[in-house]
């Protein structure tokens, strides 16, 4: 009786809740994560319970089943997008899938089918990106996704058990996203009515397979944790996964409730795949990304996003300056300061054979904030217009592909500003910047790296620092987690003069990245006291298969670390690489070089086109959680609107031909190729470009 009426308690007290926070009193709020793990739970209880209680238990059980049935009606668009990303989606809805599932099987209805959670399908192969088992970065979304993927393992079984009495039909095929000149209303946004489903359950099924089988959903049970592994057991049912999605998908797709259009060149490894995203904000997690864009094509990845952030930080994930756009005196779209909580709209969009062009509104982001009850705050950002148009031009016969980034920015007075055009890119990259011809390509001379295979046994190494002067230092290790899973190869042993081993925790992220130096468990990086003279010994040992390790490097206790992995040593820093370091000759690690997969003859061309007098610079971005990568930065002063024009042109090598890029005027240019083949392309704010 005790452990009933504790969890009574909860039930209630989540219930009351419900009505009262910020989190569910508004079906709006309740599209934020928080919402549906929780009330579902409640919900789970109230089942086990029915009966025996004499709470009003039917109206408490249709509020938490109201509440995920909004959760999935409007956290999910009406084109099977999640407003938080394929992270989120999964993370929060939690045991949501029991409660959806007791419901279903108790004749109370089917919140898979009855909303749009059984139209991820499309959306989820949308968001893969091309040659890695990896989700876009866009809107807190983790490149791998965490352990807690139930309801992924849910929509699987849903899918195959739904596939037996809708099969796939021959020529079944999702339809193009309408052409529009408008933004959708914010009520628009939020449709509560539930999309259409344009393909076979069979279908879908085997789209969620293939995402399975080529992203970062873990099939693996060993990869698995224990609540993993029981939803795998209890509903997961394998569908054959289709060899191309392009079987069943178009090329381009535009989720018009989240405000996503995502383009793509086929579903391969070497596929072009570009997003765009500037969506509205009811509750949860957003950035200050509206209007910011994510490339990549022919296995490389030319623009990127900063990844997870949620952390307060100006300056880090979050913020404008993680994201490929335009600040405005170093400035960038409002931050609160975890998330953006304004609204950006994709207000042009449409997509042909010949090019997809998108256009973005993103001047309530800087100028407007959501309070938690949704009511608009006037932010300082004082912006009058904030218009991108993207246009894709289409590969034509030898004739590659080219992306067109048009800006129009301008802020509300008189006043000359500052004007600074981001681009994120892979740090195994190199930029060749030619003033206004700026190239990126692969870079050849990796870092040298200790890391480690399955055959690879208890492998060790010890590096030694002599110590100059008295004082106080901390550790960081230069680091990257290279295994299959990046939960699971992300940490070493670590022995450091006579202490006992400990379990070191390394960033958990592909990029290099320098790990502060701390046991499994301490919250700050460990002080080491130590005097001139003294020696300070690590010895490093194999934990994990795929765990990375660089350099070392000692610096005194208060200095600020540089993000940049090739700092030099300074201000009483030592910094030793591998090279620096003796090993177990019996069992040395495997060295391997950081971005050696990058053997590639792809490149990417960057043409500014047609602004006023600006100048570049290149610098290392430190993400919240993904260590650091390169950023390029042109930067125009003195102007009221710099009228960007970009052409950024991906090649597969040097055998495809570049254009020559000649601006027309403000808001046009050509692109004239050596084998007379021309377009001309015209931007115009009001309406769709003029491509000839």
């Amino acid at each position: 009786m005790t452990i009933k009426t504790v969890l009574l308690g909860f039930i209630r007290e989540i219930y009351e809740r419900s009505w009262t926070n910020h989190w569910g009193r508004h079906p709006l709020q309740r599209v934020w994560n928080w919402n549906p793990g929780l009330v579902s739970c409640a919900g789970l209880g109230l089942l086990a319970m029915e009966g025996e209680t004499t709470e009003p238990e039917n109206a408490m059980i249709f509020e938490f089943r109201r509440h995920l049935r909004d959760y999935l009606t409007l956290g999910i668009d009406f084109d099977g997008a999640c407003l938080e990303g394929p992270s989120y989606i999964s993370y929060g809805i939690g045991c949501g899938i029991f409660f959806m599932e007791a419901l279903r099987q108790q004749g109370r209805g089917d919140l898979f089918t009855d909303t749009n959670a059984h139209l991820i399908a499309p959306w989820l192969a949308f968001e893969m990106l091309p040659g890695r088992k990896s989700w876009n970065d866009l809107c807190d979304c983790n490149r791998s996704l965490p352990s807690e993927g139930q309801f992924y393992h849910y929509a699987m079984g849903r899918y195959a058990e739904l596939a037996q009495s809708d099969p796939a039909k021959n020529g079944e095929k999702w339809p193009a996203a309408p052409s529009q000149n408008t933004g959708l209303d914010y009520i628009q946004h939020f449709s509560e009515r539930p999309g259409t489903r344009y393909l076979s359950y069979e279908a879908m099924g085997r789209l969620l397979s293939w995402c399975w089988s080529v992203g970062p959903i873990h099939d693996d049970l060993h990869l698995m944790d224990a609540r993993l592994a029981l939803v795998n057991a209890l509903f997961f049912k394998y569908m054959s996964p289709v060899d191309d999605p392009s079987v069943y998908l178009p090329e381009a797709l535009h989720f018009r409730g989240r405000g996503l259009a995502v383009s793509r060149i086929g579903f391969g490894d070497d596929s072009l795949h570009l997003a765009v995203e500037a969506g509205p904000h009811a509750a949860g997690h957003d950035q200050a990304d509206k209007g910011s864009f994510t490339l990549s094509a022919n296995g490389i990845d030319i623009f990127i996003d900063s990844g997870y952030g949620n952390d307060g930080q100006l300056l880090k994930s979050s913020s404008s300056h993680a994201h490929n756009m335009v600040l405005i005196d170093g400035q960038g779209e409002h931050l609160s300061p975890f998330h953006n909580n304004s609204n950006g709209y994709i207000t042009g969009y449409s997509n042909s054979n010949d090019y997809d062009w998108i256009r973005v509104d993103a001047s309530d982001a800087w100028n407007l904030e959501m309070a938690n009850d949704l009511e608009p705050i006037h932010a300082d950002g004082n912006v009058k217009r904030y218009e991108r148009q993207f246009l894709l031009l289409r590969p034509k016969a030898n004739h590659p592909p080219c992306l067109i980034v048009a800006d129009d920015i301008c802020k509300n007075d008189s006043g000359k500003h500052a004007f600074s055009w981001l681009w994120h890119y892979d740090s195994r990259l190199k930029i060749t910047d030619g003033g206004n011809v700026v190239t990126l390509s692969a870079e050849k001379e990796g870092m040298p790296m200790f890391t480690s295979t399955e055959e690879t046994g208890d492998a060790s190494a010890t590096f030694v620092f002599n110590v100059a002067a008295d004082g106080d230092y901390k550790l960081f290790g230069l680091t990257a987690a290279y295994g299959r899973s990046i939960g699971q190869s992300d940490s070493f042993f670590l022995k450091i003069n006579n202490e006992d081993a400990m379990i070191w925790d390394i960033a958990p992220t592909r990029h290099l990245a320098w790990s502060e130096v701390k046991a499994r468990g301490e919250a700050t990086v460990r002080k080491f006291h130590l005097k001139a003279n003294d020696r300070l010994t690590v010895h490093l040992g194999k934990r994990e298969t795929g765990a990375a390790l660089a350099k070392l490097a000692l610096l005194p206790y208060r200095a600020v670390l540089s993000a940049a992995p090739d700092m030099e040593a300074g201000d009483g820093a030592t910094i030793l690489s591998i090279s620096n370091a003796s090993q177990d000759a019996n069992v040395p690690f495997p060295i391997r070089k950081y971005g050696d997969a990058m053997e590639t003859t792809a490149s990417a061309t960057l043409f500014i086109v047609g602004t006023p007098e600006g100048r570049n610079s290149c610098d290392w971005y430190e993400t919240s959680h993904i260590g650091s990568h390169k950023r390029f930065i042109h930067t125009v002063e003195n102007t009221d609107n710099p009228h960007f024009l970009m052409v950024i042109v991906p090649r597969k090598d040097d055998h495809q031909p570049l254009p020559k890029v000649v601006k027309k005027a403000e808001n046009r240019v050509s692109l004239e190729w050596p084998d007379g083949y021309c377009r001309i392309i015209t931007f115009d704010h009001s309406t769709a470009p003029i491509v000839e």
